[in-house]
Parts: C-alpha cells; sequence; structure tokens
C-alpha cells in the first residue's frame, strides 16, 4: 500500500475511534441516567454537576442524545467505512492505489474539520445543541439560540461533504479504474459500490436541507419556521432529512452486508452462494432505499394513501433482505469453519442482524406503529441493525484491513471472544429496549421514576446499563490488545 495512503487510511481510523470513543461515553451518561434518575456517577458526578443530584442535568441531557447519534453516524462509522475502503478496495479491482487519493485525504481533512466543529458545539456559551440528530425544525431554527446549533450544522455538512468525496473516488475507482471483471468482483466491492451510490445521490439533498436551516437561522428565511412572523413548514424538513436519512441505513450497511459473505466464503472455503442474488438484492434495496422513506412520517399526519403506499414499500423492501440470509445460511450449509477472528464477528452480526430485522416489521405497520413510534421499540431497532451489526461487521473488516497494513491481530481465542462479548453486550443493551418500549416507555426519557406506570420496567433499564458496561469494557480490552500486536 502507499505510504501515502496508509497514513490517510490510519489517521481516519483514528478519528473514527476517537468519535466512537466520544459516542460511547455519551450513551453510557445517558444509560446511567435513565438507570439511577437522580442519583450521581460516582466521582464523576460529583465533578461534572456539583450541585446536581442526578447523573446531568435535565437541561443538558437533551445534547447528550444529539451528541451520542450525530457523532456515532458522522464522525465514527462514516469514516470507519471511509479508511477501510481505501485500503481494502484497490487490492480487490488489481490496483495498487485508488483513482484519486487525494480525494480521501481531503475526507480526512474535512472529517477533521467537522469533529473539531463538534466539539466547539458541546462548549459553546449557550449550550450544545440539543434538538436531536435529526435536527428537526422547528427546535434547530432560529429558536434555537447560541452558537451551538449553528457549529453542529457546519460539522455535519463538513462530514458530509467528506462522505461525498469518498464516495467519488470509491466510484472512480470501482467503475473507471478498475482491472478486474464485474463477474469476478467480490461482494464487498459491491457493497461499497452501491452504498456510494446512494451517497451521491442523496447526500446533496441533506446539504440542501442544512443549507436551508442555515438561511432560516441567519438570513430571516422561513422555508421551516420562523420566530417572529408565520411561515414555512417544519413537515417538509421532515420530507428532506427522512430522504436522506433512510437511505443512510443501507449507506452503513451494505458494506456490511458485502463483507460478512465474503468473510463467511473464506472461513469455509468456498465462493458464495447465490452470488448473483446477493448483487441483484443489493440493486434491489439501493433502488428501494429512496421510496420507503415515509415510513418515518406514519404518524405525522400524512394522508392515508401515503401511509398505506410507505407502509406496502417498507414490506417490500425487506424480500431483498432475505436473498442475504438465504445466501449466509447456504454458504456455510455442510460446511466446516476453520478458524477464523473474522468468521467469529461475521456469525455475531449475522444472528443480530436477523433478530433486528424482524423486531422492524411491527414498526412498518401502521397500526403497530401508532403505538411503537417514538417509544424505546424504535430506538432498540434501530440500534440492532445500524449498531450491533454495523460494529461486528466493522470489526470484522478491520481484520483484514489492518493485516495489510502490517499490523497484527490479537489471536483467535482473543478475537472470538471479543466477538461474543460485544454481541451478547449488544443484545443485554438493546433488547431491554424493545421490552420497554412495548411497555409504553418514551424515547428520548429523562427521569423514568417519575411515571408510576414505568417504574416495574426500572430494573429493565439497569441490566441495559449493565450491559453497556460490559460492551464498552469489551471494546477497551479490544484496542489493548490491537495495541500490543501493533508493538
Amino acid at each position: 500500500m502507499h505510504p501515502a495512503d496508509r497514513r490517510t487510511a490510519l489517521l481516519t481510523l483514528l478519528l473514527a475511534c476517537a468519535g466512537a470513543s466520544l459516542g460511547a461515553l455519551l450513551s453510557l451518561l445517558i444509560r446511567w441516567q435513565l438507570a439511577f434518575p437522580g442519583r450521581p456517577i460516582p466521582l464523576l458526578g460529583a465533578l461534572l454537576y456539583p450541585d446536581h443530584h442526578g447523573a446531568v442535568a435535565a437541561s443538558s441531557y437533551p445534547a447528550l442524545f444529539t451528541l451520542h447519534g450525530t457523532v456515532m453516524i458522522y464522525f465514527a462509522v462514516t469514516p470507519a467505512l471511509s479508511a477501510l475502503g481505501l485500503i481494502r478496495l484497490p487490492p480487490m479491482v488489481g490496483l495498487h492505489r485508488p483513482a484519486h487519493p487525494s480525494l480521501h485525504r481531503a475526507a480526512l481533512a474535512l472529517y477533521a474539520l467537522g469533529f473539531l466543529l463538534l466539539a466547539l458545539a458541546l462548549l459553546s456559551p449557550f449550550g450544545a445543541p440539543a434538538f436531536g440528530w435529526t435536527a428537526s425544525a422547528p427546535l434547530s431554527t432560529a429558536r434555537s439560540p447560541g452558537a451551538g446549533a449553528t457549529l453542529w450544522l457546519l460539522a455535519v455538512a463538513c462530514s458530509g461533504l467528506g462522505a461525498l468525496l469518498g464516495s467519488f473516488d470509491i466510484l472512480s475507482t470501482l467503475v473507471v479504474s478498475k482491472k478486474v471483471p464485474w463477474s469476478r468482483l467480490p461482494l464487498s466491492a459491491y457493497g461499497h459500490l452501491f452504498a456510494s451510490t446512494l451517497n451521491v445521490l442523496f447526500l446533496p439533498i441533506l446539504l440542501g436541507a442544512l443549507a436551508l436551516l442555515f438561511s432560516d437561522r441567519h438570513l430571516g428565511t422561513a422555508h421551516f419556521t420562523h420566530p417572529l412572523r408565520q411561515g414555512g413548514d417544519a413537515l417538509v424538513y421532515q420530507h428532506l432529512f427522512w430522504i436522506f436519512g433512510h437511505p443512510e441505513v443501507y449507506i452503513l450497511v451494505l458494506p456490511v452486508w458485502g463483507a460478512l459473505s465474503d468473510s463467511l466464503a473464506r472461513a469455509v472455503d468456498r465462493p458464495p452462494a447465490l452470488a448473483r442474488a446477493v448483487v441483484a438484492a443489493m440493486a434491489a434495496v439501493t433502488l428501494l432505499s429512496s421510496l420507503v422513506y415515509g415510513h418515518h412520517l406514519l404518524t405525522a399526519g400524512l394522508s392515508p394513501l401515503l401511509v398505506e403506499g410507505f407502509m406496502a414499500l417498507t414490506l417490500l423492501i425487506s424480500l431483498p433482505s432475505t436473498a442475504f440470509v438465504a445466501s449466509w445460511i447456504a454458504t456455510l450449509h455442510g460446511a466446516s469453519l476453520r478458524p477464523d477472528a473474522a468468521a467469529s464477528y461475521s456469525l455475531a452480526a449475522v444472528a443480530i442482524f436477523v433478530l433486528g430485522g424482524l423486531t422492524g416489521v411491527p414498526l412498518a405497520l401502521v397500526s403497530t406503529d401508532r403505538y411503537l413510534h417514538d417509544s424505546a421499540f424504535v430506538v432498540g431497532h434501530f440500534h440492532l441493525v445500524m449498531a450491533a451489526t454495523v460494529l461486528l461487521g466493522l470489526l470484522a473488516m478491520s481484520h483484514e484491513a489492518l493485516a495489510r497494513l502490517g499490523i497484527r491481530a490479537p489471536s483467535f481465542a482473543v478475537s472470538r471472544a471479543h466477538a461474543w462479548a460485544t454481541a451478547l453486550g449488544a443484545l443485554g443493551v438493546f433488547l431491554p429496549m424493545l421490552r420497554l418500549g412495548l411497555g409504553g416507555a418514551p424515547r428520548r426519557l429523562y427521569d423514568p421514576s417519575l411515571y408510576r406506570y414505568l417504574s416495574p420496567l426500572l430494573s429493565w433499564q439497569r441490566a441495559a446499563t449493565a450491559a453497556a458496561a460490559l460492551l464498552v469494557t469489551a471494546q477497551l480490552v479490544w484496542l489493548l490488545a490491537w495495541w500490543r500486536g501493533r508493538r
């Protein structure tokens, strides 16, 4: 690998690790507050809020989940996929370097600038942004005072521009510069291809929505809402955001799907089963992902015809996903797995993805979504799919990628233990959220003890918090093992 590309990839991975670490710390603060409301964290709670009796102040609590979601999506998973694509893709297509490596260097600079702006937003004198990672209007318009919200807009725009540049480089490498025919490309390459296509199509829509929000905040326009005069429609922002926001799920998971297929195939020493069907399923998911975004708005007051259409399309997009599961089962059927660390992560990811996908069916149906919408059930579902599955997929991809950089992986026993500790920790965190949602617990809740009907569910909150501590500890041990291997 070219030294400049190696340096870019390593720095991008380090930035992603920094983002994931910050996001994990914020999630632990959220989990402590939910499990032990009114009780400060030993030592840390008194240091952060000496005049407050809980883990965090009520006024600061919305900023925690705002920054947690923002950091994890835009400054952890997104740069990690960019770095892993830079490392893994050129050898797959018969090249030593990507087509335009300078684009990945520019993307790294934008990720770093965005991360710095987000840190400044956290320290803003008028408070950090507190409108959720979706920045829904009118919470994110001029009604949200201070520089924190504006810095958030600029930070996410930097991340989006960086991802856009990296996607241009990946598409150029795969479509124009490759020396391998399409029929011989691994499924990982197709995953990056379709994810980059979605980035190029839908990131400009997110950037446009952010530009309109910036205009509403600082130029006196009223595209969504205005604090002093009537005008605008906050629902328009919801449409613009989710036109990007739902394909973003597949932008993050498509490369993982391809990597899981290749990893399991290598572990049993046979080609992936139903490979053409998997590629067709990726193409179908890419096409349908732009048509199902409205299931995020089933309770927003859309016309019944639109609601039923989005429900039907959401159920339809689940069909191509079954092709991946069928391929993984067929690949493993009758085969013996050889000891392989990446396969351990892949098996755990497959199990969690199937579970997470099944929990999405009730949210696709209008009748059940009216009850479950905006509840902890939704949080459990998308964390199973977007957090746990993607995390395990990234861990599987990192073993191959870092080996190309000459960084020795931990032993198979350590990697296998880490894979299943991560899987069990993730299930321990997110499965209780499903139970809490069924019990009526809303998301973004500050103090569950204030509600009598939620008191019997407090043990589930504490179980999830204990599992979150296990999950974070497992990642720290894994990073230490990698560091020892590097030395």
